[in-house]
């Protein structure tokens, strides 16, 4: 058994709050890390994660999580602790997950009671859902959209609709805004969003342009095509086998208090879920570690084209290197997922404001101190 953590010397320059933390944190007996810094949350979402060990993942899908060792949680603490003060956010929460199953996760600032939105990450989960369709034959990445869903998208494929190559207009125009702020608890359908839409901005396939709606027609197209809500879809695809039991996406009576039912629909299949960084690091090892999907989608996810983007994938710059992964920003929250290929790692934090520096806080530095993003890197060895 390691020596008790509080006989270790603590860093001078740490505060006088931090430490009692710190010291606290390891009086706390048993042979795990400390259960406030790295266990595994349980019911309700997000409110206990100081009590039980990592969820059992299948071990055909992912290696069964491990916590990291005492001094290396204190580490990933005060690095967080420090990166959180640099930029001012109420509460950062972060996690990272190795291949084989070493991971730490924990938060820093006020615990929320639910779990965070995470805007367009929910783009991954759509793209993934479209992608295994594709390798069971029941669609083609270049069939013509309007094959599946009518006349909404004509002229357009499902693969120009993935890489936001449709040239089809944002959702989110002034039409839908005055709706959402006059009546932010009316529910949209997904006809009327599409009715409002607005023009085309360029003939499908000759040019690039981010788009929401591209997600509305996948997520409609998912339906469909199976039969099934896409929420059932992605349940059983990929959030049991998974065990991310803190992830849901919104819709209908399934809500949440940090995004309202209006938004939730107008955002359906490109923005409204709610998730945990701890469970989203075991979506990037399931979706970008080729466990979920062949070898083969998984290279065409992440075929950047123009603007950076793939099949449901973004080319993130962060620190001035590029990642896989993707971004997401809806209601108070933002999230970033993040994949470093050459460590087989995943990442994810997420942050309770809008934020544009979220990348920035995975690279900080307190003097010679190591970034989160790094202390990541280092844990896979």
């Amino acid at each position: 058994m390691p020596a008790p953590s509080h006989r270790l010397p603590l860093p001078a320059f740490l505060p006088r709050r931090l430490i009692l933390i710190l010291l606290g944190l390891a009086l706390m007996a048993g042979p795990t890390p400390p259960p406030a810094v790295a266990g595994r949350p349980e019911a309700p979402p997000l409110a206990a994660a100081r009590a039980s060990a990592p969820q059992p993942v299948p071990t055909d899908l992912l290696a069964t999580p491990r916590n990291v060792d005492r001094v290396t949680a204190r580490t990933f603490a005060v690095a967080l602790y420090r990166a959180r003060a640099e930029y001012g956010f109420g509460t950062v929460e972060f996690a990272v997950l190795t291949r084989d199953g070493l991971t730490w996760s924990g938060f820093d600032g006020p615990r929320p009671e639910t779990p965070f939105v995470i805007g367009s990450v929910t783009k991954t989960f759509v793209a993934a859902t479209v992608l295994q369709l594709v390798e069971e034959g029941r669609i083609g990445l270049d069939d013509a959209v309007s094959q599946h869903v009518g006349r909404f998208a004509p002229g357009v494929t499902i693969r120009q609709l993935l890489n936001h190559t449709s040239g089809i207009a944002d959702l989110y125009n002034p039409a839908i805004r005055r709706v959402l702020d006059r009546w932010p608890n009316g529910e949209l359908s997904p006809q009327r969003i599409l009715r409002n839409a607005g023009a085309r901005r360029f003939t499908a396939g000759e040019g690039y342009s981010y788009s929401n709606t591209n997600y509305l027609l996948l997520a409609m197209l998912v339906e469909r095509v199976t039969g099934q809500t896409l929420e059932s879809e992605v349940q059983a695809r990929f959030l049991d086998p998974l065990a991310m039991t803190d992830t849901t996406m919104l819709r209908g009576s399934v809500q949440s208090p940090r995004l309202s039912a209006g938004w939730a629909s107008a955002f359906w299949g490109s923005g409204a879920m709610t998730s945990t960084a701890r469970d989203l690091v075991n979506w990037g090892q399931g979706l970008y570690g080729t466990r979920m999907h062949s070898v083969r989608s998984v290279r065409q996810m992440l075929r950047f084209g123009d603007g950076g983007y793939g099949l449901g994938a973004q080319r993130l710059w962060i620190g001035g290197r590029a990642y896989p992964g993707h971004s997401g920003l809806l209601g108070r929250d933002t999230t970033l997922l993040v994949w470093v290929p050459d460590k087989q790692v995943a990442v994810a934090v997420i942050v309770n404001r809008p934020s544009s520096k979220v990348d920035d806080l995975l690279v900080y530095r307190h003097g010679d101190n190591p970034s989160l993003l790094r202390l990541a890197m280092n844990l896979a060895g």
